[in-house]
């Protein structure tokens, strides 16, 4: 912008607190002030052009009676001058946009003002945009505090099978949000990752599935959701102070690179020695979760369901599964098939060798009671 309209300094600036603060400044060396840096409102230019009671274009402040006793020409040392005031929708004077050099310039004209008001009115998208990011995550903050403080998330079980037997072996706990925004439970974590929340909303979420732990029967164990990030969190390890591990299988939900899987592997170290197991989720997915089954040693491995479904049409899915079935075997891990949602693909997973299943055609997701009571013939039926 300044080097557009030939000036040695170029800024943005903000009003706020009774001050104009430089926001982004643009100079030629040893010139200009220090982003961050702030004066007065009153004493500046920038307050004096917003308000009307100087004009845009000052071509030499030394002839302008305003600017020529201001404290603020000697120490900025300003020649002349263009400011235009920032203004958002709705009439919120942000600040201004400016620039200046030391000596003046009397070829200065409204043409030189209009480009920079152009200049002016991009800055001004781009600030609304970027205000409303930061209202958006204000009020995603908000929404999230309100989850954990007034406890309005529940936690749903789906059954996981065991196909030797044809009884639940396993409910995966699924943390389900009751308040606006109606959204999928991945889009809550994902909002809390954004707005730094991530970590308080995993672990709320492991206590609230541990909570049903003393209702389900002893042979049955439940599966829960944590990222690595959370693992290695100090109060992870505390939740788990009374639970019986050896009824407790965790779930790693990264499907991105882990840099330091011995971290990790010290953060579970107490908790796999007591008795927990580690599962790998969404195998088959992408090449980290590879890398995860690989450097995690993982008792349980748990197809995605993108190699699940329709697999009882798809040689290829056939294939892959089997290898992973195989791999499973030799390293003494178990086999779990997500999104199973047909007899199907249920039947070619069984005749595959898988050893269990989730998914729609053996449960939807659902509260503790009602997952208990849907389950006849199982040994759930017996607890009932």
């Amino acid at each position: 912008m300044r080097r557009h309209l030939d000036m040695e300094v170029g800024f943005l600036s903000e009003f706020a607190g009774g001050q104009r603060k430089f926001l982004n400044v643009d100079c030629e060396p040893g010139k200009g002030p220090q982003p961050g840096a702030a004066d007065l409102l009153e004493e500046t230019y920038c307050h004096k052009i917003a308000t009307g009671k100087l004009a845009g274009i000052i071509p030499d402040t030394s002839a302008e009676p305003q600017t020529a006793c201001m404290p603020v020409t000697k120490t900025l040392g300003i020649g002349c001058y263009l400011g235009v005031p920032i203004v958002l929708p709705g009439g919120h004077v942000f600040g201004t946009l400016c620039c200046y050099s030391g000596n003046p310039n009397t070829s200065l004209n409204d043409r030189d003002l209009s480009t920079l008001t152009a200049f002016a009115e991009i800055a001004t998208q781009l600030i609304e945009m970027s205000s409303f990011k930061e209202r958006s995550k204000t009020e995603m903050l908000f929404r999230i505090r309100d989850v954990l403080e007034n406890d309005l998330m529940a936690m749903h079980l789906q059954p996981i099978m065991d196909l030797g037997s044809d009884t639940v072996s396993s409910f995966e706990a699924l943390a389900r949000f009751e308040t606006a925004p109606q959204q999928g439970p991945d889009k809550w974590f994902e909002d809390a990752q954004e707005v730094g929340a991530d970590e308080e909303l995993q672990l709320h979420a492991i206590k609230k599935a541990l909570e049903a732990l003393p209702a389900l029967p002893q042979e049955v164990t439940l599966s829960i959701n944590a990222s690595p990030s959370v693992v290695l969190s100090p109060r992870f390890a505390r939740l788990f102070t009374s639970a019986p591990l050896d009824r407790v299988m965790l779930e790693l939900t990264e499907h991105a690179a882990i840099e330091n899987y011995r971290h990790l592997h010290d953060a579970l170290s107490s908790l796999r020695s007591a008795g927990l197991k580690v599962a790998v989720d969404d195998a088959g997915a992408g090449y980290s979760t590879f890398q995860h089954i690989l450097n995690l040693q993982a008792d349980v491995i748990k197809l995605d369901r993108s190699l699940v479904t329709e697999i009882d049409r798809n040689l290829a899915r056939q294939a892959l599964a089997s290898s992973l079935i195989f791999f499973s075997r030799q390293t003494g891990s178990r086999l779990i098939a997500e999104g199973v949602e047909t007899k199907q693909e249920l039947e070619t997973l069984r005749h595959l060798g898988v050893e269990m299943a989730q998914g729609y055609l053996m449960g939807r997701p659902a509260p503790l009671q009602n997952a208990l009571e849907s389950h006849t013939g199982s040994p759930l039926a017996n607890a009932c």
